[in-house]
């Protein structure tokens, strides 16, 4: 499978002893080929006649585990080219290592090095596209000799590490990067946060001059003790909190003896919020991973987003401005059942649709009352469990919890709601021809699998931002036999048939989940973080509908999955069949679904 980019990032650069480390922050599969070049890209091509490392890694290498790449030429005592375990030259080495051309040292100023995945004619790489994964320069962008990064998809939030003034040592500083604080076991933060951090020249420490800057080589990653940089997260190992609530307060002041002196700003109070989604990171920089009960002292949340009819906005969180748990009613004691949580720092949300713009300090309630300088009450947040858990990891919702807690449960991995939607832009095919989703409209006739043009009953629309499990499907032209790029939400559900459909399943067609068939290359998450509107069409029964090509699922409507979600879309469809029950009863699937580990084995 292609790596992306930042899944590998440079930490460190020793233009002195000719070292270089990275870390790598996916895992990197056995067979992967990782070309290392200290060229020039103009941003068409890289010009010829430098070094070129050509690494074949021979075992997968999980994320997290830091390598150096010791470029000391033969003559000087060196390998020539050799890439080893650890952030010390001396380290065992690492998968093959080819070096394809020489072509002179690690210049100590207007350098850079390249990870590229491509093919090497001789005198150059060529990149595949999108096959750049990370640079690391002692120059600025585009200046003085700097990288440039047009055609790379590069920047400083995926892998571009860009620092300016020819520096000879440089070396990524985790203390600096987590705001001074130290750990004792190497902390754990969400990738995309990790990789913004070591793209930030401010977290990084360098040094010149004449001489050598580093004398025996190697990189030091001082995290107050632990040696070791901070363990990148995938989205899969972020837990999620939900909790339901009509309102969150922004706050001038917090009191934490008590509730009723709380300073509450009425004008900056969330009215008729729906839904509260805040992900946090369990690990040491968060405090220790959750496990059975535990005290809310325990929990900081690094991203916060509220979701009002149907829409998600996110707030933008200052550097620094962590959500913690602040206090208890009991003079500031934390106790579980007591506790309320504030930010750090201002957080702001200024969002068009949102109608107005907020910044403040966010503060909600567990089970107190806020009560403001006017004497009015703010009701505190409801904490909620999900029934939509995969607690086996199977990628299917079982319902089930792993850990529990007196106000609320946790899994470890979880789904956002299972509502099969389709992207603004998707072309549909209807009684007269392709039309693009947004333009339907209730009362249109839409071909179907089985039962030809059917009315279309209810459409529903939500706004989210591309980001975790949120993210859309990206289906390439041709990747299912579909005639254009296909986007869909994650637990859009396509129809597949074949003989190993029906060798191993007994199924001449089966449903499966869009984000089971990601294979990083054709089929993919864009994870833009851009704001995408997911359309839900339903029919009076669960339909097939041909769109580009591929045939794939109606909205799907669980009655169930009303009993927990208050959103305004399921409240509209209890409303709609509240008198239809039989309805409700007789909807089925269409075709039978595959699991996340059923569909793999078709591939």
């Amino acid at each position: 499978m292609a790596l992306s980019a930042g899944d590998i990032a440079f930490v460190g650069w020793d233009s002195d002893n000719e070292n270089v480390a990275f870390l790598t922050t996916a895992t990197i599969s056995a067979g992967e080929v990782i070309y290392f070049t200290d060229t020039e890209w103009n941003g068409t091509e890289f010009a010829p006649g430098e070094q070129v490392i050509e690494w074949t890694v021979t075992e997968d290498i999980p994320a997290g585990q830091v390598f150096t790449i010791d470029m000391t030429p033969f003559n000087q005592g060196g390998p020539d080219a050799e890439i080893v375990e650890g952030s010390s030259p001396s380290g065992d080495p690492v998968g093959s290592v080819d070096y394809l051309r020489g072509g002179g040292l690690l210049a100590q100023n207007n350098e850079q090095l390249w990870a590229v995945q491509g093919t090497y004619d001789g005198t150059k790489v060529v990149p595949n596209p999108d096959g750049f994964i990370s640079v690391i320069s002692n120059e600025d962008v585009g200046v003085n000799g700097g990288p440039i990064l047009d055609g790379t998809g590069l920047n400083s939030t995926n892998g571009a590490v860009t620092i300016a003034g020819d520096e000879d040592f440089m070396v990524f500083d985790p203390t600096t990067a987590l705001n001074g604080n130290t750990y004792t076991e190497p902390p754990e933060v969400l990738r995309e946060n990790l990789l913004s951090l070591i793209g930030d020249p401010d977290n990084w420490i360098t040094d010149d001059g004449g001489g050598d800057q580093n004398p025996g080589g190697g990189f030091t990653f001082d995290t107050g003790g632990s040696g070791a940089l901070p363990t990148p997260l995938a989205d899969d190992q972020v837990t999620t909190l939900y909790f339901t609530g009509s309102q969150v307060a922004f706050v001038d002041a917090i009191d934490d003896v008590g509730f009723g002196s709380s300073q509450l700003s009425t004008s900056f109070t969330f009215e008729a919020t729906d839904l509260i989604e805040i992900d946090i990171v369990s690990g040491d920089i968060q405090g220790p991973p959750l496990e059975g009960e535990f005290d809310y002292s325990q929990i900081i949340f690094t991203r916060v987003s509220v979701i009002r009819d149907g829409i998600q906005y996110d707030l933008d969180v200052n550097d620094g401005s962590k959500i913690k748990e602040t206090g208890g009613a009991d003079s500031g004691t934390k106790e579980q059942g007591d506790s309320f949580f504030t930010t750090n720092d201002d957080v702001t949300l200024d969002d068009p649709e949102f109608g107005s713009s907020i910044s403040g300090t966010l503060a909600f309630s567990i089970d107190e009352t806020f009560i403001d300088t006017d004497g009015n009450s703010v009701d505190p947040i409801i904490p909620r469990s999900r029934p939509d858990l995969d607690t086996n990891g199977d990628g299917d919702p079982d319902g089930g919890t792993v850990f529990n807690n007196e106000n609320f449960n946790i899994g470890t991995v979880l789904s956002p709601p299972p509502i099969p939607c389709f992207v603004r832009g998707s072309l549909i095919e209807t009684r007269e021809g392709l039309r693009p989703v947004e333009d339907l409209k209730v009362g249109d006739y839409v071909l179907t699998h089985d039962n030809g043009l059917r009315q279309i009953r209810w459409i529903g629309k939500v706004t989210v931002h591309a980001i975790g499990k949120l993210a859309p499907i990206v289906i390439a032209k041709g990747a299912l036999g579909n005639s254009r790029e296909l986007r869909v939400s994650p637990e859009h559900r396509v129809l597949l048939s074949g003989w190993k459909a029906e060798l191993l399943f007994g199924l001449d067609e089966a449903l499966v989940a869009a984000k089971h068939l990601c294979n990083g290359d054709t089929i993919y998450r864009n994870r833009s973080a851009e704001p995408v509107e997911y359309f839900h069409l339903m029919f009076d029964q669960h339909e097939l509908l041909l769109s580009s090509g591929v045939w794939s699922e109606s909205y799907y409507f669980d009655p169930h999955r009303t009993e927990f979600f208050s959103s305004p879309m399921d409240a509209e469809l209890s409303r709609l069949f509240s008198e239809q029950n039989h309805f409700v009863q007789r909807i089925k699937v269409v075709r039978p679904t595959l699991k996340g580990f059923e569909a793999k084995a078709l591939f």
